[in-house]
């Protein structure tokens, strides 16, 4: 296990552990209250090594759940590993990426590189995979993800980072009054284990409407919590503004900026207090999730879009975090949220 820290010019810094290149604590610049830490993290660092709810990795060989786990790639049955429920392969299985060692392979004052090499079998898949992700921080206080992976089989891959985001500072509470605006129309319709079922939705005038600002708090409660995953407008491949996440009271507004074609948002529902972070238990709703990601469960529903890597191939995605002091001018940043129905 290796600890890295960057820093940019302006005070922000990231810290990461090489156990699933997952990063610990991302503290934002001070200012009359000093630096917040706006990710949570663990209490231990040895506790990413059994990380059950994904703090701050990075996700693969596949992000979300695929189900039924029996797949067909290149004409070959593949069972995945079943590591939720009876039924579910998530997150790349209980041997995904966010517990493995990763290895530096370059870093300097404000970025690094951190690279993991996936044997064939891994979790079920086939093929291996080398993979790197690319952590750098930007002079104007942003965190960008950029990741990549080639393959010597056909094989599904779809990389995601796992933060869960808390404006008011880790252990500032729950994200419920916090208000997030996500540049989508469709959401991936999902079967009863949360698995999406191939189908998509419009979500206009629903719970799941976040084309205008929204508080998190009433529609967590409207839905039972959040853990879904939208399909992002403009075209897939094109870097764009997705989502903006914003706090009552706090210096900073975040704004998630992807090529990614989904983002999934989550709400941290399965946190319950069990788990030891920086501030105290991880309790339910302490921090929202933005996962830029392939469609999910696409690897199941071909028609959703393409997830598979070829041989010669090379996988290539960037998605930022950027930190912004006000709303930007955007004409549907303070428009009305439409009436839930």
């Amino acid at each position: 296990m290796t600890i890295v820290t960057i820093r940019n010019s302006a005070g922000m810094t990231l810290t990461l552990t090489t156990i699933g290149a997952s990063v610990m604590r991302l503290q934002a610049p001070g200012g009359a209250e000093g630096a917040r830490d706006v990710v949570l993290g663990l209490a231990d660092e040895a506790a990413y090594r059994d990380n059950p709810p994904y703090l701050g990795c990075l996700v693969g060989r596949v992000a979300g759940r695929i189900w039924p786990t029996r797949v067909r790639i290149d004409g070959a049955e593949h069972v995945l590993q079943v590591n939720e429920g009876a039924e579910v392969h998530l997150h790349g299985g209980r041997e995904g990426w966010h517990v493995r060692d990763w290895t530096v392979v370059n870093q300097s004052a404000d970025e690094v590189t951190l690279g993991y090499v996936s044997p064939d079998g891994e979790g079920g898949y086939p093929g291996t995979v080398r993979a790197e992700v690319r952590y750098a921080l930007t002079p104007d206080n942003a965190w960008t993800v950029e990741v990549s992976a080639t393959t010597d089989a056909l094989t599904p891959v779809s990389l995601t980072q796992h933060a869960y985001f808390n404006l008011g500072g880790d252990g500032g509470g729950t994200v419920e009054a916090h208000t997030l605006r996500i540049l989508a129309r469709e959401t991936f319709n999902l079967a009863p284990n949360a698995a999406a079922d191939g189908t998509l939705a419009l979500i206009a005038g629903t719970a799941l409407d976040f084309t205008h600002p929204a508080e998190l708090g009433p529609r967590i409660q409207a839905l039972g919590g959040l853990d879904h995953c939208f399909r992002l407008d403009g075209a897939p491949g094109t870097y764009r503004l997705a989502a903006e996440l914003r706090c009552p009271g706090a210096p900073f507004g975040l704004d998630v900026l992807t090529d990614q074609p989904a983002l999934q948002a989550y709400s941290g529902n399965y946190l319950d207090g069990s788990i030891l972070g920086r501030a105290g238990p991880l309790r339910q709703h302490a921090g929202v999730c933005l996962e830029a990601q392939e469609p999910p469960n696409a690897v199941c529903h071909p028609a959703l879009g393409p997830v598979l890597l070829a041989p010669g191939e090379r996988y290539a995605r960037r998605t930022t975090y950027r930190l912004v002091t006000a709303w930007a001018d955007r004409s549907l940043s303070w428009s009305p949220p439409p009436a839930l129905r």
